[in-house]
């Protein structure tokens, strides 16, 4: 499975609504919009949930979890003062 490459500023919004996207998509019956959430989220399959969706995105991008790609989107967009705090 190939991992795709967030664009040097990623923005949280566009994520999410990656995720909603998706979500919408597997709801309504596509079948490669399962399948991603499939392969990564196996305990969504009957009920397909923003987080199955979310988690799939995430792992897309090759991060473990959503809130660790939300934590890197956060951090990356961040100026240098503002990480430092952040790690202080």
């Amino acid at each position: 499975m190939s991992t795709r490459e967030l664009p040097e500023r990623p923005h949280l919004d566009h994520l999410k609504q990656q995720a909603k996207s998706l979500l919408r998509d597997a709801k309504a019956g596509d079948k490669e919009a399962r399948r991603r959430i499939a392969v990564y989220h196996v305990r969504t399959l009957s009920t397909f949930k923003l987080a199955g969706a979310q988690h799939a995105i995430a792992c897309e991008y090759g991060f473990e979890s959503w809130p660790k790609l939300k934590f890197h989107v956060e951090l990356s967009n961040k100026n240098f003062q503002d990480k430092v705090i952040a790690f202080s």
